[in-house]
């Protein structure tokens, strides 16, 4: 397989549970054929700031946060990112 990917693949972490965070680093960790670099965040607030920011190549995302779902988190990016037509 190529990597047509420059760098590592950016990978946004928005889970509340420090310990699943932990788990999933430590399974991309371990790849043979691609480099990951990781952002952790705990909420849904801090992962919308993140995801705006640094626009990932991957959204790890906890379906249940403290300040919200993973399904507002998709829709909010939606509604930013996504054609009115296409929503």
């Amino acid at each position: 397989m190529t990597n047509i990917h420059d760098g590592p693949i950016q990978i946004l972490i928005i889970d509340d549970s420090e310990d699943d965070r932990g788990s999933y680093v430590r399974y991309l960790s371990q790849s043979d054929t691609h480099t990951f670099e990781c952002t952790e965040v705990e909420t849904l607030e801090a992962g919308l700031k993140q995801f705006r920011q640094s626009r990932p190549d991957c959204v790890l995302l906890d379906y249940l946060l403290p300040d919200g779902s993973g399904i507002e988190f998709l829709e909010r990016i939606a509604s930013d990112y996504l054609p009115h037509e296409i929503r």
